[in-house]
Formats: C-alpha cells, structure tokens, sequence
C-alpha cells in the first residue's frame, strides 16, 4: 500500500529534525553567583592598638544566592590585627572572634554586592579592679587577691591572683584600676597553685603542693606554664639580680637560681623568722618579715637591720599596723611596693 505523498513529507522532515536534535549538546549553564572580599582589622576596645593572632570564624547565616558548597572561611589575624576573606556571597554573616586574654565576640555583619571593609573591636578579660593605699583606705573597688607583683616599665603591673577562687593566674592593668587576664581561662585552669612573680627572660612563679614545691616559667601570652625547676622547700616569693632567680624560703633562707641550669646555685641565712616578700633595686635587696610586718634592706654579709615598719591612717584618723606582707617588688622609678594580699602599699 502505498503512503500518501502529503504523509511521507512529514514523515521523511521528522527524521531529519530528529537526526539534528541528537547531534546537539544541550546543558544548561548555571548563572555565575558574585562573590566579593571581606577585608578588617581587629582592635583592642580599650586602646584601639591592633590585636594581632586573633582567629575567626566567619560563618553564613543567609545568603542572597543558593550555595550548597560554600560553608565560611576560618581565619587568623597577621601580626598588625589585619585579616582578609575572599569569595563571600552576598547575604547575612555570624563573625565570631577570639584571642587569649580576652573576651570572645559574636556579631552579624550585611555583605553586599560589592567588596567590604570592617574594624573589630575586641574587649580584654576584665579581672576586676583593684587598690593602693599610701595614707588611707578610702577606696572599696571589687578587689582581686594579690598572690604576687611585678612591675612594668609603662606603669602597669603583672599580679598572680586566683581565677574564680580556685588556678591562679596573671593579670595586667595599673593599680587603683582595671586588670585584664592573661591568657585562656580554659587553658590556665590546669595551672598548679602558685604565688609570687618576677620576670627573668619569661615570668616566674613558685609553687606546687605539699612535699612537692617548683619554680614555674609562664609564658608571657598565654600565662601557661613552660619550664619549671625543683626546689627543696616550699618559696614565699621570688625576685631576679638579672642574672639569676632570688627567693626567700620559709625555712629562713634566700636560694638564687640558675634558669639556664635549674640548679641551686647559692645560699643565705636570714637573721629573723617568717620571711615573706623580696624584691631587688639595683644592688639593694629588700625582705619582709610577714610576721610582725618588718621590711628589711638584706645584706648576704650580714644580718638585715630593721629599715620600714609600714602603717597606714584608717577611716577613722588612727594609725594602724597594715596586714601581714607577703609580696614586695620595685616599680620603674624605684619606689618600693608591698601587699597584704589585698591592698597594695607604696613607700
């Protein structure tokens, strides 16, 4: 039977439109979605002076455009504070920032269709405040336990104080205001317990437990302990000669120490019982006696004479004995400091 003619031009231009069909490729090309660049700088609250080493998590929270593969960026800051993200999509970003020494951040930032720049500023880890007093005890901050002072150039102090009553830990500020912790509290909370300070190429500490006393080395940034040397007896407080540690005992003893060695490298005699703070001013070498609040200007020669007995004036006008002294230390200008453990002394 034979098709007709108008049929089979239809069926012969069907063939042929299907034979072009399957010669073509046909995918579809998904729309480019923008990115841009996210540049910033993270600063501290207090001074505006870059916080450099600080990591953050840049996470996003809603974007404009659908991608299934993109997740944030993990970033950590260069040594002038400065970071920089590429390939944001546009939308809504959670920025979380975190350094040793102070308070984690968490904010939400727009990005839109162009590159953007942005300033963190970041909060220390506020300690609390503390005293002085030079005459009178007027001021009631919300005061730290003072296990241990050392002295900075600038002004600032470095004390041992307890963390939330339990690790000590170091903190920095200026006395009769703020001080900021030094390091992770997570991180510090394995310290052992430990008192007194001075610096000698890193901090030092002592401490330890009964039976079982050390000299910690804490590293300056994350107030975690590095190095450590034996001792045979438990240490009151410690000071350095620039060259190696002092530390009056209680077994009425100075040790020095080398760091380099860790060997005890010479000993004295004190002529009085309890010895408690040391500290050193040029080749002067002060000592107190906790017990019946003496400071004394030690000679390894001889025994110390009776130099200070500080008081104060109470609220009341009447002179006072001041507490038990535990800790002494020179600041840059010379001027000897104490503490009772609460209150900090300047003569």
């Amino acid at each position: 039977m034979r098709m007709p003619r108008f049929k089979l031009f239809i069926f012969i231009v069907l063939l042929a439109f299907n034979a072009c069909w399957k010669e073509q490729h046909h995918e579809i090309t998904a729309p480019v979605i923008p990115s841009y660049n996210l540049l910033g700088t993270v600063i501290d609250i207090d001074d505006l002076t870059a916080v450099p080493g600080c990591s953050l998590m840049v996470r996003p929270v809603a974007l404009l455009y659908e991608d299934s593969t993109y997740s944030g960026h993990e970033i950590v800051c260069d040594s002038l504070g400065q970071f920089e993200a590429s390939g944001l999509i546009p939308g809504t970003y959670s920025i979380v920032t975190y350094r040793d020494g102070f308070d984690m951040t968490s904010e939400i930032m727009m990005m839109g269709h162009e590159d953007r720049q942005i300033e963190i500023k970041l909060p220390k880890v506020l300690v609390a405040r503390t005293r002085y007093s030079v005459e009178n005890l007027d001021a009631r901050f919300n005061i730290p336990q003072i296990d241990g002072i050392e002295w900075l150039d600038d002004g600032d102090a470095i004390i041992v104080t307890p963390l939330n009553g339990e690790a000590q830990f170091l903190a920095k500020g200026r006395p009769g205001d703020m001080f900021y912790g030094i390091g992770n509290p997570d991180s510090i909370a394995m310290n052992p317990e430990f008192w007194g300070l001075t610096f000698l190429e890193s901090f030092w500490v002592g401490g330890g437990n009964l039976f079982d006393y050390r000299l910690y080395a804490l590293d300056t940034v994350t107030g975690t302990i590095i190095d450590q040397i034996d001792t045979e007896y438990q240490v009151m407080d410690l000071t350095n000669d620039g060259e190696a540690l002092m530390v009056t005992s209680a077994i009425r003893k100075v040790f020095r120490y080398d760091i380099h060695t860790k060997t005890k490298i010479a000993s004295h005699d004190l002529g009085f019982e309890n010895p408690g703070g040391i500290a050193t001013s040029g080749s002067e070498i002060w000592i107190s006696g906790s017990a019946d609040h003496y400071i004394f200007q030690f000679d390894p020669e001889m025994n110390p004479e009776k130099t200070y007995r500080p008081v104060y004036i109470d609220d009341d006008g009447n002179r006072s004995w001041m507490g038990e002294i535990k800790y002494l230390s020179f600041d840059s200008k010379g001027r000897l400091w104490a503490t009772d453990g609460m209150n900090l002394y300047k003569f």
